[in-house]
């Protein structure tokens, strides 16, 4: 099993992604090859969540929240 496919079956699950200049936090909502997306919040709570897609390649490391 690859990083993608264990992602897959984490989707629905809240997230923290760590890449070199940025920290996002929100919902996994799909992982491919290559890419995940997330649904992330806005830290300034004024903006609506964002859709990100995010390259596997750039990512630090992935943590998993507990529900």
């Amino acid at each position: 099993m690859n990083l993608y496919e264990f992602l897959e079956t984490r989707i629905g699950s809240r997230i923290e992604v760590f890449l070199p200049n940025q920290f996002v936090e929100g919902v996994l909502v799909a992982a491919e090859s290559g890419y995940c997306t997330v649904d992330a919040e806005n830290p300034s709570y004024i903006e609506p969540t964002e859709r990100l897609t995010l390259l596997l390649d750039n990512v630090t490391y992935f943590r998993l929240l507990s529900a």
